[in-house]
């Protein structure tokens, strides 16, 4: 699969959507759409979420908000894949920044999501 920058997932996830129609985009009224005001592949500035946190919800809308199907997701072929998890895997946080992150995770007990994330990123 080709790697694309959130925006352009955004707006080939878009496209799909709409049957590859760009005019049918443009009508696109779906405005509860996590995606709607990402759908031309340009930043928004009316948006409250970033192109990849706006991923992120659309996944969990997809998985039925469960968090683990999000996780295990099947479908590789999604041009949204590899942004499921709210994080560009193509930023790379520094090791001593994954390490206090999962200190501070371990000080206040926490067993979630996040956690796994960046246990599978300290791993890397």
């Amino acid at each position: 699969m080709i790697i694309l920058t959130p925006l352009k997932a955004i707006r080939k996830k878009c496209l799909w959507c709409c049957k590859e129609q760009s005019y049918e985009v443009g009508l696109c009224g779906a405005e509860s759409c996590p995606l709607f005001l990402y759908r031309f592949g340009k930043r928004n500035k009316e948006s409250k979420l970033t192109p990849v946190k706006s991923i992120r919800q659309r996944c969990l809308d997809c998985s039925g908000f469960e968090k683990k199907a999000v996780r295990e997701c099947w479908d590789k072929d999604c041009y949204l894949y590899q942004y499921r998890m709210g994080r560009n895997p193509k930023i790379k946080r520094p090791r001593s920044v994954l390490n206090l992150q999962k200190k501070c995770l371990q000080t206040i007990g926490c067993k979630d999501e996040t956690s796994e994330v960046i246990q599978n990123d300290i791993e890397k």
